[in-house]
């Protein structure tokens, strides 16, 4: 079946079946690094997080240095270098960084789902505490 390109519009190619029905294709994650990339996947802007603010107490605001080009829906998994400056646990980062402990060892990633706002740089997510809000 050769229904399936690749590099289309500019180069296609199509994609041939590997050892009986099977067919490989190569795909990527979105990350920091890897923004609007072109259609072979290079080319890629960066973006990263400005700050993060808890605004109450089921929302948490995440800001970035250009449009990450997320939507609404869309889940975001925030990995190392998010830190909590005071009042707040383990548990609390974790959930806002959308990564949870997993048994005695490991992690395993939830994600946490984003809502857009009129600022293209600005996220909602809807996480949040009560009492003492973390920084």
């Amino acid at each position: 079946d050769n229904s399936i390109q690749i590099g289309c519009p500019h180069a296609c190619q199509i994609v041939e079946p590997v050892g009986g029905n099977n067919m490989t294709l190569t795909t990527h994650l979105l990350d920091y690094n890897s923004v609007r990339c072109d259609y072979a996947n290079q080319n890629c802007e960066s973006v990263h997080i400005r700050k993060m603010t808890v605004r109450g107490a089921t929302t948490t605001e995440i800001e970035f240095d250009a449009d990450p080009g997320l939507s609404t829906g869309d889940h975001i998994i925030l990995g190392d270098g998010i830190e909590c400056l005071q009042d707040c646990t383990d548990e609390q980062l974790a959930v806002v960084k959308g990564v949870h402990a997993y048994g005695n060892s490991g992690t395993y990633n939830v994600g946490v789902q984003v809502i857009a706002t009129a600022d293209v740089n600005r996220f909602l997510l809807p996480v949040g505490w009560t009492g003492t809000v973390p920084q």
